[in-house]
């Protein structure tokens, strides 16, 4: 009689596990995504043009590029970084001057009862110093 059951039980199961899941069908994009390949295909459109003329501009200069760029690494080379700098000047003979930045004057402390005026470029007394008059 167990035999039967577990029988019975395993015919009974079987076909369940035979069924397959129904397949999902594949999610429309949503109004976000649609609104937004649009958006991006009309900005491609837009700007085809511009990037055909810019890739035509620089397969232009590609031989001047070349040919500054052993001149561009020197000037680099000399320079270090850039950030040490000013921005460059034309001046009117056609110049061009690149200031290095100078180092900020240091502040000096504020003066008080009986300390003395701090000149520039000289240690001040040490806060807690005590000068006698």
């Amino acid at each position: 009689m167990k035999n039967a059951l577990t029988l019975a039980l395993l015919l009974a199961a079987a076909p369940l596990t035979a069924q397959t899941l129904p397949e999902e069908a594949p999610e429309e994009p949503g109004l976000f995504e649609r609104g937004a390949e649009r958006l991006l295909r009309e900005f491609m459109d837009k700007m085809a043009p511009a990037l055909d003329e810019a890739e035509q501009a620089f397969r232009e200069m590609e031989p001047a590029l070349r040919a500054m760029l052993p001149m561009m690494r020197e000037l680099a080379a000399m320079i270090g970084d850039v950030d040490q700098y000013h921005m460059p000047e034309k001046l009117p003979n056609g110049d061009i001057l690149l200031r290095r930045k100078t180092e900020p004057e240091p502040e000096l402390p504020e003066r008080g009862p009986g300390r003395p005026m701090p000149q520039p470029g000289l240690p001040g007394p040490a806060p807690g110093d005590e000068i006698e008059i």
